[in-house]
């Protein structure tokens, strides 16, 4: 999408971004590579490393990803299986992350003096 803002070597229309705000697929493709991509990227090594946030860290980076894919969803409409398999991993993530971040409360609440 950055290397190719058309669509064209994807096989995408340019009149699939009619009604959007976007020109072309450069926005798209930065947004998706940047605060998804390494967003996501960062909130993983911060899970992995226990910092003491990291499940908020997860939890919000997940809650953009629903908030793309809906707002893609009301755009350009349903064009592609991993719309919905991507929004569901969504919501499953946000879960597991705030029972995650409960699990990590009661725990520093029992172990504190």
């Amino acid at each position: 999408m950055i290397s190719d803002p058309t669509g064209a070597s994807k096989g995408w229309a340019p009149s699939l971004l009619d009604g959007t705000p976007f020109p072309d697929f450069l926005f798209p493709g930065l947004f998706l590579s940047s605060i998804i991509g390494i967003g996501h990227l960062i909130a993983g090594i911060l899970t992995f490393s226990k910092f003491r946030f990291a499940g908020e860290v997860a939890i919000f980076f997940w809650a953009v990803l629903v908030g793309w894919i809906i707002t893609q969803v009301l755009w350009i409409g349903l064009i592609s299986f991993l719309q919905p398999l991507i929004f569901i991993f969504g919501l499953v993530e946000i879960l597991l992350g705030l029972r995650f971040r409960k699990k990590l409360i009661f725990l520093r609440s029992t172990s504190s003096p």
